[in-house]
């Protein structure tokens, strides 16, 4: 199944709406769209194991998944950590005092995100407990799932969706919770980890059989429509307090599956024109407003107390975020550019005295 470049576009606009959440401006139930990224997420593991199944049956093939995905995030998480401390301490919590010195070495918890696992972090890029509570479900859910995708995708993924979500929900009315503990088992997030996950990997399983299916155009109009109206009520109802933190975040969650449903099928009538060349662009901006924009909306949050000030601030602390993931992104590029560079002459070297 070939990737939809409709993916980028979207994780970038869920990406914004997390922004607009933790910025206070309007978006009260910004935070269930995280259940978007964890839904992409098992989607790619499907994508994954049917691309590489002779991985996958290695005895070794979870670690190697698992590590893969997180090898991508070590740099960004770096220093974006690295970033959101020194904005907090030189200008959040400004002037800095020499005992928040000693956060300095629990920065470890949030480049190696532990926080769904219990291990307290400094929080400097304040959603590292998505990637923590995302891979520690990759890690559990991939043993499962690599022997036979398909099976797995029909039987185990819809029910563990549908039990995890359900918990939730019926434990505290809502989806919206990161750092509480269930039946003080499983931390709250990785539960929400497990279902988004296997909800996705169900929707690739659904993917791969509408994969020959060639609609009318009538139709692909028609599914074009129905993903612009989800799309607006989705963010209609973020907007709308008296919804946040209730069990609407079912009803979302459902039009999320449904939103990426048409978008990665390629069926709807406008998917073909957003396959521009470049849109991993939008990929890659989406991972660094992620990463780098909790600091500066702690920043910025005693800077308004109203919709209208919100507002008038909002381009400055847009400008501040493009600017700390721009210097992220630089320092990532020139590291694993140097790196390559050291890579290919220890090869060079090695071959040479063979």
């Amino acid at each position: 199944m070939k990737r939809n470049s409709a993916i980028d576009y979207l994780k970038f606009l869920f990406s914004l709406m997390i922004f607009l959440y933790h910025f206070d401006l309007g978006f009260f139930g910004g935070y269930i769209v995280v259940e978007g990224f964890f839904m992409i997420s098992g989607y790619l593991m499907f994508l994954s194991l049917q691309k590489k199944k002779e991985l996958a049956e290695l005895p070794d093939g979870t670690a190697r998944f698992v590590w893969n995905k997180y090898k991508a995030l070590f740099l960004p998480l770096l220093f974006s950590a690295i970033s959101g401390f020194l904005i907090q301490e030189l200008l959040v919590f400004a002037p800095m005092e020499k005992e928040n010195l000693w956060d300095i070495p629990l920065l470890i918890f949030e480049i190696f995100p532990l926080q769904s696992a219990g291990f307290k972090g400094r929080w400097t890029t304040g959603v590292s407990w998505y990637v923590s509570a995302m891979l520690l479900a990759v890690a559990l859910l991939h043993p499962f799932l690599k022997k036979k995708p398909e099976h797995a995708a029909y039987t185990l993924c819809p029910i563990l969706s549908l039990l995890v979500w359900g918990l939730l929900n019926m434990t505290y009315g809502h989806l919206g919770v990161t750092t509480k503990w269930v039946a003080e088992l499983f931390h709250a997030g990785v539960l929400r980890a497990i279902a988004g996950i296997s909800a996705g990997f169900f929707l690739g399983a659904l993917l791969q059989r509408t994969r020959e299916w060639r609609p009318v155009l009538r139709t692909r109009i028609l599914l074009s429509v129905a993903e612009l109206l989800g799309l607006l009520f989705l963010i209609y109802v973020t907007c709308q307090k008296e919804f946040s933190y209730s069990a609407y975040d079912l009803v979302l969650t459902a039009l999320q599956f449904g939103i990426l449903w048409i978008a990665l099928s390629g069926k709807a009538w406008h998917t073909p024109h957003l396959s521009f060349k470049y849109s991993s662009i939008f990929s890659t901006m989406s991972l660094y407003l992620f990463l780098n924009h909790v600091a500066w909306c702690m920043y910025f949050q005693d800077k308004h107390t109203t919709t209208e000030e919100g507002l008038r601030v909002l381009p400055m602390a847009l400008l501040c975020v493009a600017t700390s993931g721009a210097i992220v992104w630089s320092l990532t590029t020139l590291t694993q550019h140097l790196w390559k560079k050291a890579s290919q002459r220890r090869a060079l070297a090695s071959t040479e005295n063979e």
